[in-house]
């Protein structure tokens, strides 16, 4: 179920305090969220989550993709961010909605 829940979307990530995390339901307030550092599910609330935007120096990948190649953030902002992905000579400018963390 992706939608909309108070501040955030269920379906999107977040920073955590411990690094970054998929929301993947709210229940009163508390939103339930995997780390995407380890395995393990942990409620927050909207307070200690902050809305993920690529950082520079970060791995992503192409949101909705399976088994795309992994880029570094050269430079983040707003709406996007530049990316040097493995494979390419030089960086790329992509929108960060199209983006998503990369997991380990």
């Amino acid at each position: 179920m992706i939608g909309a829940i108070g501040e955030f979307k269920v379906g999107t990530y977040a920073r955590i305090k411990d690094g970054t995390g998929y929301i993947i339901g709210c229940d009163g307030g508390s939103y339930q969220v995997v780390s995407t550092e380890r395995d393990g599910e942990r409620d927050y609330s909207s307070s200690e989550l902050t809305p993920w935007l690529p950082a520079p120096g970060e791995r992503v990948v192409e949101a909705d993709k399976e088994d795309c190649i992994t880029g570094i953030i050269v430079d983040g902002g707003e709406g996007t961010s530049l990316v040097m992905w493995n494979g390419f000579v030089c960086p790329q400018t992509w929108l960060n909605t199209h983006l998503e963390p990369a997991c380990d």
